[in-house]
């Protein structure tokens, strides 16, 4: 990549690190996250 897409990429990707960390992690999770104990576990999603 040449250093105008490296930088583009890096602020990209900075932007959106900080996007998701900016939101308090432990609180936010986004409109309708569900939380992990509210998910099935891992291994019905397999035998179905």
């Amino acid at each position: 990549m040449g250093k105008i897409q490296k930088l583009l990429f890096i602020l990209a990707a900075a932007a959106f690190l900080t996007a998701c960390t900016g939101q308090h992690p432990d609180s936010y999770q986004g409109p309708a996250a569900p939380k992990p104990q509210d998910l099935p576990p891992p291994t019905s999603l397999f035998n179905e």
